[in-house]
Parts: C-alpha cells; sequence; structure tokens
C-alpha cells in the first residue's frame, strides 16, 4: 500500500489511527469522537525511537485506499460489516445510530488489534 501525504500535523498522530482536518491549511490532527475524518495515518513511525506517526509539525502520510480498503486500530470491538467511526483517540469504534460513520469493518477485533475496514466518506449510520 502506497501513501499520501501534504497534511502538516497540528498535534501527535499514532500509527493506524483516523485523521481529520487540522485549523490551519493543509493541516491534520488524529481525530476525536465520532468527528469527519479524511484518512487513516500510516503505519511507519517518525524515526526509530518514537511511537508517533507525526508530531507537530510533521507531514502525515495517511494510507492509500486499495479498493476503498484500509488499516485502523479498534479502540473497542468490531464485527464484520458494524459501521465504524473515530472514537476519542483516533481508533475505530461502533458507531451509533445517528452517528457519523467512516467505514464499515471487514473483519473482527477488539481493542488494540488493527482490522481492516471499507472506508467511505463520513456518513450517518442508520
Amino acid at each position: 500500500m502506497g501513501a499520501t501525504h501534504g497534511l502538516r500535523a497540528e498535534s501527535t498522530v499514532l500509527p493506524h489511527r483516523f485523521v481529520a482536518a487540522g485549523t490551519a491549511d493543509n493541516s491534520g490532527i488524529q481525530a476525536g469522537d465520532g468527528v469527519r475524518c479524511l484518512g487513516v495515518s500510516e503505519s511507519n513511525l517518525r524515526d526509530p525511537y518514537s511511537d508517533y506517526h507525526a508530531e507537530v509539525g510533521d507531514s502525515i502520510m495517511l494510507q492509500e485506499t486499495d479498493k476503498g480498503h484500509v488499516v485502523v486500530e479498534c479502540g473497542e470491538a468490531v464485527n464484520p460489516g458494524t459501521p465504524v467511526k473515530s472514537d476519542a483517540t483516533g481508533r475505530a469504534a461502533p458507531a451509533g445510530i445517528g452517528t457519523f460513520a467512516v467505514g464499515q469493518a471487514l473483519q473482527a477485533g477488539v481493542a488494540g488489534e488493527k482490522v481492516a475496514i471499507q472506508y467511505e466518506t463520513s456518513f450517518q449510520a442508520s
């Protein structure tokens, strides 16, 4: 999977987390609970001694979607077909009715596991 970039981090972003638009032009932040998302951060780390994908001012690399599939870390248990949203830390969580979902889980996973999702433009779960 390749990566797209061009967003400057306004906050620390961990690997495999949903990314939302920042407040400045061409900027991004690790997504919060239920927000609209631009994509999912890549797996690579800022440097070998860091746990972060990006820190303030770094370039954020978003996963390119392969047929809409991206890999994201779970914050809660999800099952295949579950609409997912970003939780407060940018991880995948089930999207409740009426909340903005950013895709559907393609695999089952629990908190801390990485799962494939079908990424879509944010939509309202029903």
